[in-house]
């Protein structure tokens, strides 16, 4: 019975597609967020399905060490941000994961704020852009 306590739900994924963000069923033009927690992951497809993933960047979920794995080079490097945004007056927790191209807007707004660990106090607005026929991610603070 107390294991059914722990098997609730994960947060849902925030997918960035047609410079919206989408949540389930919900689309935003962008979302005024929380970022509480940042985590490098790896994850290795093949023909766009998921192959392996790491949520540490140090062991695959097969026990598979990274470091002495033959395929780490070809693995997606990515950072996880476990958020939480705005829908309406609430709360709620969601996953959004950045890739190579938006490294550079999350690394500015690390350096504008002085540190990764002020993210969980300061409010943010995350809104794709179009720029060169690409869509990236604009990080801003709200306060």
């Amino acid at each position: 019975m107390i294991e059914k306590l722990f098997q609730q739900t994960r947060a849902p994924f925030v997918v960035v597609r047609n410079q919206h963000l989408h949540i389930g069923d919900q689309v935003y033009e962008q979302l005024k967020v929380y970022i509480h927690e940042v985590t490098p992951v790896r994850k290795l497809f093949n023909d766009g399905r998921l192959k392996c993933y790491s949520l540490d960047c140090r062991t695959a979920k097969n026990g598979q060490l990274c470091e002495l794995c033959s395929d780490r080079h070809q693995c997606s490097r990515r950072v996880q941000l476990r958020l939480a945004y705005l829908d309406g007056s609430k709360q709620k927790p969601a996953i959004l994961e950045i890739h190579r191209n938006w490294f550079a807007a999350f690394d500015n707004l690390i350096k504008s704020i002085g540190k990764i660990d002020n993210l969980p106090n300061i409010p943010l607005t995350i809104k794709p852009l179009l720029r060169n026929g690409h869509t990236d991610l604009d990080f801003q603070r709200c306060d």
